[in-house]
C-alpha cells in the first residue's frame, strides 16, 4: 500500500473553531500515537472523501502540515447520522516498521463447486481482523470458493494470508459456508425418521396377567 500525501492545517480545540472549519469546507481531525502528544488538525473535506473513496479505510496517510509529515492510519471516522457527512477523524500516527492491527473486507472468488451442486453460498464473515506493517496492509482478503463443495465451510484457519499478513481473527471463526437448501434439509430429516424402526415395548408375564 501506497503512502497518500495530503495536506492538513493545525488548528484549535472547541467547538466555535470546529463549526467554522466545517462551515469553510474542512473536517476537524485530531492526530495521536505512542510518541507524540496529541494534537488538532483540519483536511479538505473534498480532498479526503476523494482519497477515501479510492483508497479505503485502511489507507496509508502521509499528512503534510506545514514543513512536518506524519504517517497515520485511520482509527475513526464520526458522521453525521443523516447526511452521512464526515463531522470528525481520528488519525493514529504509526511507524512503517512496526505491525497494526486492521480490520479489512473479505471478498469470495471463485466458481464454487457447491452452488453447482444447488448448495446456497453464505457469507457469514465480512471482514477480517489481520496485523501486518503499514505497508503491507491490504484493502481486501481474496477467499477462494472454488473447491467448497455442498455442506462444506471455510473457516479463518483454512484461509491463505498474502505475504506479511498474519489473521488475528479466532481461527475457528466460519468465514463462508456452501449451506444445503432447507428444503433438502427438511426433506432428509423427514425421510429419517420415517424410516427410523419403532420401539417394541414388551410387557412383563406378570403384569400381562394383571
Amino acid at each position: 500500500m501506497k503512502q497518500i500525501a495530503i495536506e492538513a492545517k493545525k488548528r484549535e480545540m472547541g467547538k466555535k473553531e470546529r463549526n467554522i472549519i466545517r462551515k469553510e469546507g474542512g473536517i476537524p481531525c485530531v492526530v495521536y500515537g505512542k510518541d507524540i502528544t496529541s494534537f488538532c488538525i483540519s483536511v479538505n473535506e473534498r480532498t479526503f472523501e476523494k482519497e477515501l473513496h479510492a483508497h479505503g479505510m485502511n489507507a496509508l496517510f502521509n499528512l503534510v502540515i506545514d514543513k512536518d509529515q506524519y504517517t497515520a492510519m485511520i482509527a475513526e471516522i464520526q458522521r453525521e447520522p443523516l447526511s452521512k457527512k464526515i463531522k470528525h477523524i481520528d488519525f493514529h500516527k504509526v511507524a512503517l516498521d512496526t505491525a497494526v492491527t486492521a480490520t479489512v473486507p473479505v471478498h469470495l472468488d471463485g466458481d464454487c463447486k457447491g452452488v453447482r451442486e444447488g448448495a446456497i453460498l453464505e457469507q457469514l464473515m465480512w471482514e477480517i481482523e489481520i496485523e501486518a506493517l503499514p505497508l503491507n496492509v491490504p484493502d481486501h482478503i481474496v477467499v477462494d470458493v472454488t473447491n467448497l463443495g455442498l455442506g462444506e465451510e471455510l473457516k479463518v484457519a483454512e484461509l491463505k494470508a498474502p505475504e506479511g499478513v498474519s489473521f488475528v481473527s479466532p481461527a475457528d471463526e466460519v468465514v463462508v459456508i456452501a449451506a444445503k437448501p432447507k428444503k433438502e434439509e427438511e426433506e432428509t430429516t423427514e425421510t429419517a425418521e420415517a424410516t427410523a424402526e419403532p420401539q417394541v415395548i414388551k410387557k412383563g408375564k406378570e403384569e400381562e396377567e394383571k
